[in-house]
């Protein structure tokens, strides 16, 4: 049975899929999310040999290889500010 909270969750839910913003948005956070982290990457792989034994030791792998998602939490962001405010 339907109840009010139902019908506004899916009028919300339509919204979203139906404006172009919420899927630019999203396409912008992976994109650069996937290249920035691809960029810290490749720099990290390119300096590993001439890193010290101390730096080799403090280096995080996971942390660095999601580092660009960090932008991605800001584009997310946005889309909840849109979300919000798109009407």
């Amino acid at each position: 049975m339907p109840t009010a909270l139902t019908g506004a969750i899916a009028s919300e839910i339509i919204k979203l899929r139906s404006l172009r913003s919420t899927w630019i948005t999203a396409l912008v956070a992976v994109t650069f999310g996937l290249a920035l982290s691809i960029a810290d990457v490749t720099h990290i792989a390119g300096t590993w040999p001439r890193m010290t034994a101390a730096d080799r030791a403090q280096f995080d792998p996971v942390g660095d290889s999601l580092s660009g998602f960090a932008f991605a939490v800001l584009a997310f962001g946005v889309l909840g500010v849109l979300a919000v405010s798109s009407e």
